[in-house]
This record gives structure tokens, C-alpha cells and sequence, in this order.
């Protein structure tokens, strides 16, 4: 500490051992006269490597504050190797403004990042292992991803108990990071596609507590797309070559364009509370590879859950959730107090796809 700074260099050190084993046997080729599995994949599967992992990284930050204005500023190095060797310098900036006779505070950032794949199933994924999974494919190595984080807002204090936020914010990135399965078993493996953008907004008002009552309720809204080809990992089957050389977008986890949230807590007493919260979701993107059949996926998923997917628009179908909260505390005395509290989830029973 200096003056109005706060200066902070550091650095972290993580070393890894990995040793992955994995077997899979083919129990049934066909479902319903459907094609599961080609018959060029052998039934018998086995995958046994070992490596290490080095990851290190330094970093200098320093936080200024000038009256109103507070400042953050920092560089940060990365060293990565594993299957490959890679390392990023990364500056990041943030500051925000406080108008104390407003009540409000505007802030923004920007981050320079770089994220490494993440540990699970990574050796596999590396693996040129395509001759022994039927002859059709690639397999290239993981890179990390870079990113440019971009975020702006504001907090504004309304009636002394409640306040608003609000958040836009825009993320892009190169070699994103994402998972796929392995054949059709629930085994998945890391692999990266070339590109991503993800733009949204982030709302929530908040009351502290009026009298007995306090809660919150938030609305978000955003878009996400990523952009082929993929850039590594193991891909099988007769669309790697699409896959990898091909051009074209597709929709992100992210891409939910409605995603509401509430929740209101009232004071019984000085020991006991009751809350009520709600939830909804306008629905994710999703994706039927190849030709579908309707009467295949009730019988792999159950008609109640095809139901609450609407295949040809390519989402699921708005979800909410009704949640109950009661809680009491027992005892408080001396600094140690013990509480008890009961949660009720989805109290209409409703049936929600994710």
C-alpha cells in the first residue's frame, strides 16, 4: 500500500499427473431398426495413456483510487503445455465511478483472457486413435483458447432500500472450448471450435429489506454463436471432414433469450421466515444429428420429455419452477446459532426439460 495504490504481484504453479483408462463393448448395433453404431467400429474399445501437465502463471495488478473513481489495472503471463505448448500475455482493465448524490456507480471492464482445455478425457481427445474406431475421421491436438471479456453497467440506489443493476456484456474468443460424446455413450471429451460471440444484458432490482419483506427479482437476455470449423480434438464418422473444413454457425448454450428469476422472503419473527421463488427459462438450443424419428426418441427419452422439445424450431420449450423456503433459527447465543430450514422445489410438478 502507497499513497491512493495497492499494488499485487503473484504467481501460481500447478503440476499434473494423468493416467486415464477407459473400455467401452458394443451391446446392440441397431435400436428399432435404426443404425446405432456403423459397422466398421469394432465391438471392443480400449484406451490406456499416461502424461503430465504444467501450468504456471505471473501477474502484477494494482488499484487505484482517486475520490470517486476507482481504477484497476493488470498484466498477467500464462505458460501451458500438456499434448502442446503455448503460452499469452494478457493486460486487464476495470474502473467505475461513484456519484454519491445519485446514488449510482457506472463501471466497466475489459479482460484479455487465456483458458486452458479443461483435464477430463483429455488424452483420449488427443489421441489420434481414429483407426481403431472404425477408419473414418481426424484428430488434432487442443489449443487454449483467447478471449476478449467486454463489460459495462451501472448500480443506482431508488428509495434508499432498493436498488437497480444493470449489465450489458460481450465475450469473444478463438479455439472455444466446448465437449462432445464419444460414439453414442455418455462419456464426453473436450474439443474446440474456431469461434464464439456471446452478447447480452443482465437486469435485477433489489429490496434490502422494507419492514419484514426483502427479495429481488432478475431478467437476463442473451445470444451466443459459434462459428466452424472445429479446430481440434477426435471426431469420427464421415462429417469430420465437414466438420473441420466446413463453414457455418450454429447456437450456444448461451443462446437463451429469456431467463427470468424472482424470489420474496418475509420476516415472521425475529427467529422465523417464509420465502417464495420463481423461475423461467424461454429455452436452450438443441440439436437431432441426422434423420430423426419421432417414435426412436420416445422410446430412448419417454413421449413427456420429446414432448417439451420442439425439434423443428430447435429448442426446448419454456420451462418455470415454483420453489417454497421456511426457516427457523433454534438457538443464538455466544457467536454459535443453529438454523433449520426446509426447501419445497417445482411445487406444481412440473415436468421441465433442460
Amino acid at each position: 500500500h502507497r499513497g491512493r495504490h495497492e499494488l499485487k504481484p503473484g504467481g501460481e504453479l500447478k503440476l499434473g499427473a494423468l493416467d486415464e483408462r477407459f473400455e467401452s463393448t458394443i451391446t446392440a448395433r441397431t435400436l428399432d431398426g435404426f443404425e446405432v453404431f456403423d459397422d466398421d467400429v469394432p465391438d471392443r474399445f480400449a484406451f490406456d495413456d499416461a502424461g503430465s501437465s504444467r501450468e504456471h502463471a505471473l501477474f502484477v495488478q494494482n488499484l487505484t483510487r482517486l475520490g470517486p473513481l476507482t481504477l484497476a489495472t493488470g498484466l498477467r503471463y500464462d505458460y501451458y503445455r500438456l499434448r502442446t505448448e503455448d503460452h499469452a500475455l494478457s493486460p486487464r482493465l476495470s474502473g467505475s465511478w461513484y456519484a454519491a448524490p445519485l446514488g449510482l456507480v457506472v463501471h466497466g471492464s475489459y479482460d484479455r483472457t487465456f483458458e486452458t482445455p479443461p483435464i477430463e478425457n483429455i488424452l483420449l481427445a488427443s489421441a489420434n486413435v481414429v483407426d481403431e474406431l472404425g477408419g473414418e475421421g481426424q484428430s488434432r491436438t487442443i489449443e487454449p483458447s483467447r478471449g476478449h471479456f467486454l463489460e459495462t453497467g451501472f448500480s443506482k440506489q431508488l428509495f434508499e432500500r432498493v436498488r437497480l443493476d444493470g449489465t450489458f456484456f460481450s465475450r469473444r474468443a478463438t479455439n472455444v472450448v466446448d465437449d462432445d460424446l464419444l460414439l453414442n455413450t455418455g462419456v464426453s471429451f473436450p474439443l474446440t471450435f474456431s469461434r464464439a460471440v456471446v452478447t447480452g444484458v443482465e437486469t435485477k432490482l433489489e429490496i434490502a429489506a422494507w419492514g419484514p419483506v426483502s427479495g429481488w427479482i432478475s431478467y437476463s437476455n442473451s445470444t451466443g454463436r459459434g462459428d466452424l470449423p472445429f479446430a481440434g480434438g477426435l471426431f469420427l464418422g464421415d462429417e469430420a471432414d465437414e466438420l473441420l473444413e466446413g463453414e457455418g454457425s450454429f447456437r450456444l448454450s448461451q443462446d437463451q433469450r429469456h431467463t427470468a428469476r424472482a424470489r420474496g422472503r418475509v420476516s415472521l419473527s425475529s427467529r422465523a421466515w417464509v420465502a417464495l421463488a420463481g423461475s423461467y427459462n424461454s429455452g436452450l438450443p438443441i440439436e437431432v444429428e441426422g434423420l430423426f424419428d419421432t417414435g426412436l426418441l420416445v422410446r430412448q427419452y419417454g413421449a413427456a420429455a420429446v414432448d417439451r422439445a420442439d425439434l423443428e424450431r430447435g429448442r426446448v420449450r419454456p420451462s418455470w419452477s415454483l420453489d417454497a423456503s421456511a426457516g427457523v433459527t433454534l438457538f443464538d447465543r455466544g457467536g454459535r446459532v443453529l438454523r433449520l430450514q426446509a426447501d419445497v422445489f417445482n411445487l406444481t410438478d412440473r415436468l421441465n426439460v433442460i
